[in-house]
């Protein structure tokens, strides 16, 4: 019924139309053929709907390529890359020329219908295609016309057929001019270097290009050169983190070790006590579902050549594909654990002391939190030391131990000199990795899950930090997917203050909070910002001493009364965008605080949104994987499931 309705509807149009010309029409149509480009006589000539099945242009962008002399000599074009495939370079010819409505090219849609493959030998996929093309075929609805639905796009499988992929799409993007040769050539090298780098990623790479392909079209098409496009694609290290995050593949390592890699030791560091220099076996357990259970925890010598999650978190699976199946269409569960209802988790929480060291926070921390004790600085004891105190609370292995850290961010944050791990403090984050291993090897077979925070890296820092703890990072957001937020802005108690309308609304988010200048004489702007602050934000950047990051100062990004009068978020304000109560911040058994201490807490805390979720992800994985004695049932259970 829609062909039909189409149908006539085209029909109707054609006959509408006042009667034209055809003569002149046809000559003028006619003139673009003869050009270097159709683009030039495109605007009296009728531009078709759908790309051509032939690639007309062929020996035209030859030739082209081939005068370009080097080193005074004329170049070849290696034709065998493209040979047969003048339907896909047609359709790209079209888009890049006619229609500017770019599409990806895939890594297998070169690769299925070029005649050669690299070793010169007859590609056999492009006869398996005009085999299937040749048969009886099913239609689809086109354009509002029906058409016979081609076979299905093959895609490659493993990591050289994938980069085969790249580097058909390379000579295609160079034959065509899509892009500069040195910018084409420069993004092919940098995907194939990746690939090989992550050669047992092969999922993960396919669906990074896949990704990239449709950030590279949706560029062309705002008219963005084809350097700037692929040069956003390779300094975006979050995207790839997150592909790595969501095509993670699993395997069954032992929860303490394995691997034979050793820890880089920062240059001047004295050995633990624990290792006498060496890097020591894992303990060995005896029982075996405690052992099948212990893959169900990253580790950092088991780990290493997993793809974990984690903002770095340490859970994974065993045996386990694609997240939740097994192969198969059973839902996915662990090999050797019977299948059981969920049933309510009982919690006991167990504090043993903290790290902290700040005093402010220390104070804070004592008055909601009766009873905790402070440690102090994490390098002036040993795993050893914890790792007793540990085992004195809980004497019988039941507990699961949480191990939660934040390594000083300076070295690491784009606004500092980004020193990285080589850093005055950036080295401490390899120590907590290092610690956290050797009060994990200690605490076997206890349960053990960490969670490690900290900013946004540089792609090496970020290998690094991946490396030392085992498992790669994942971005939290509390912005993403809306998962943690705030009915609506009424109910903050603002002290008669209001955010702004755009904030108000949901049009725009409140920037990050981010800790005041340590006195009264300001601080200066962040390197990255300079310039880029308009004059009204730097009038009201200066009047308030500089106290805050110029970004704070913006209007939409500030607080109002009622006259209208602008004014920075207050600390009740963030506390309670933190999630947090209002004044938790400023309540001590010596007194409140003052203003400047509870910015400086709140900029250098985490979102409890964020971070109770993620505690409670890594808990709730723990939980549900613990070994049982239950015997398995001789018969699955029939009943409802209930939580």
């Amino acid at each position: 019924m829609i062909h039909l309705f189409v149908e006539a509807r085209r029909q109707w149009d054609i006959f509408s139309q006042a009667p034209t010309a055809p003569q002149p029409q046809a000559t003028t149509a006619a003139a673009p053929a003869a050009g270097h480009t159709p683009t030039g006589a495109a605007t009296a000539a009728h531009i078709p709907d759908r790309p051509p099945k032939t690639f007309a242009a062929w020996t035209q962008q030859v030739t082209a390529y081939e005068e370009k002399l080097f080193d005074g000599k004329r170049r070849t074009f290696p034709v065998q890359e493209l040979l047969g495939t003048e339907e896909v370079l047609a359709r790209m010819w079209f888009e890049h020329t006619v229609t500017k409505m770019y599409t990806p090219v895939t890594l297998g849609e070169v690769l299925c219908r070029r005649t050669w493959t690299p070793g010169r030998m007859l590609n056999p996929l492009a006869g398996d295609r005009a085999a299937k093309s040749a048969g009886s075929k099913a239609l689809r609805l086109e354009h509002g016309a029906l058409v016979p639905a081609g076979p299905s796009e093959w895609s490659p499988r493993g990591l050289l057929s994938t980069i085969d992929g790249a580097n058909a799409a390379r000579w295609a993007w160079i034959l065509l001019g899509i892009g500069e040769e040195a910018d084409v050539s420069k993004y092919a090298d940098w995907f194939v270097a990746k690939a090989r780098a992550h050669a047992d990623m092969v999922p993960a790479i396919q669906a990074f290009w896949h990704k990239s392909a449709w950030t590279i079209a949706m560029a062309l098409r705002n008219s963005t050169s084809f350097g700037e496009a692929v040069k956003g694609v390779m300094n975006d290290v979050a995207t790839w983190q997150e592909i790595i995050i969501a095509n993670a593949d699993y395997d069954d390592r032992g929860a303490w070790g394995g691997g034979n890699g050793r820890k880089r030791r920062r240059p001047g560091k004295p050995k633990g006590k624990g290792r006498d220099g060496k890097d020591q076996d894992p303990a060995k357990k005896t029982d075996a579902a405690n052992q099948q259970d212990q893959g169900w925890w990253s580790t950092r010598g088991g780990g290493k050549q997993q793809n974990q999650q984690q903002t770095w978190w340490g859970h994974a699976g065993a045996e386990q594909r694609h997240q939740n199946t097994d192969g198969g269409d059973r839902p996915w569960r662990r090999p050797g654990v019977p299948d059981r209802t969920p049933k309510k988790i009982r919690l006991s929480a167990r504090v043993p002391p903290g790290a902290e060291v700040d005093r402010a926070a220390i104070q804070v921390a004592d008055y909601h939190t009766p009873g905790i004790r402070h440690r102090g600085d994490l390098t002036e004891y040993t795993p050893e030391d914890l790792a007793a105190e540990i085992q004195h609370i809980d004497g019988q292995a039941e507990c699961i131990i949480i191990f939660a850290a934040a390594p000083p961010c300076q070295d690491f944050s784009r606004v500092g000199d980004r020193d990285g791990h080589a850093g005055n403090r950036g080295y401490l984050f390899n120590f907590t990795a290092e610690f956290l291993d050797e009060l994990r090897r200690r605490l076997a077979p206890r349960r053990f899950g960490f969670l490690v925070e900290n900013v946004e890296m540089t792609p090496a820092d970020a290998a690094e930090a991946s490396k030392q703890l085992g498992c790669q990072p994942v971005f939290a957001d509390a912005a993403d997917f809306g998962w943690i937020g705030r009915t609506a802005p009424d109910s903050f108690d603002l002290d008669g203050l209001k955010f702004s309308d755009a904030v108000a609304s949901g049009r725009i988010r409140l920037p990050c909070s981010t800790t005041p200048a340590a006195d009264e004489r300001g601080r200066p702007p962040p390197r990255s910002r300079r310039g880029k602050v308009t004059t009204e934000v730097q009038q009201r950047w200066l009047q308030d001493s500089r106290q805050f990051a110029p970004w704070h100062y913006q209007r939409d990004a500030m607080l109002a009364d009622d006259q209208g009068k602008p004014a920075v978020l207050t600390p009740c304000a963030k506390e309670q965008l933190h999630h947090m109560p209002k004044n938790f911040t400023a309540m001590t058994a010596q007194g409140e605080l003052e203003p400047r201490t509870r910015h400086r807490l709140l900029g250098n805390g985490w979102h409890w949104g964020v971070a109770r979720r993620l505690l409670l992800a890594v808990l709730v994985h723990a939980a549900a994987s613990l070994p049982t004695t239950v015997a398995i049932p001789t018969a699955p259970p029939t009943s409802t499931i209930q939580w």
